[in-house]
């Protein structure tokens, strides 16, 4: 390879010899094949198969794992409805006057907003 000019162009900045030697060969896209049953069994999402299903697994396993370590101790003052051993009076469902909290609201909305 000489450094004049040969045909008008200048001389090659990669070598020729190698370009011959490694063609560029360009990937040919395969033709689409419509896979119904079979089209989520391919080989290219098995990684994401697998991250999708342990990470599912993993927090149904400490879920249970913490059910069979935790301390379960249940007595009467557990089953009861307070646990300071207090039985309630009444019933726990009871008529409550609204008309207290709408004039607190309105005070609020009056006084303390901008």
């Amino acid at each position: 390879m000489s450094l004049s000019l040969e045909n008008g162009r200048p001389p090659p900045l990669v070598a020729e010899p190698w370009r011959q030697r490694h063609p560029i060969v360009l990937p040919v896209p395969k033709p689409y094949v419509y896979r119904s049953a079979s089209m989520f069994l391919l080989y290219e999402y098995d990684i994401f198969w697998a991250f999708l299903i342990i990470s599912s697994l993993i927090p149904i396993l400490v879920f249970f794992i913490s059910g069979f370590l935790a301390p379960s101790s249940k007595g009467p003052e557990k089953l009861s409805s307070y646990e300071s051993g207090i039985e309630p009076i009444g019933d726990a469902y009871r008529n409550c006057n609204v008309s207290h909290r709408l004039f607190c609201f309105t005070i609020i909305k009056i006084f303390y907003t901008r």
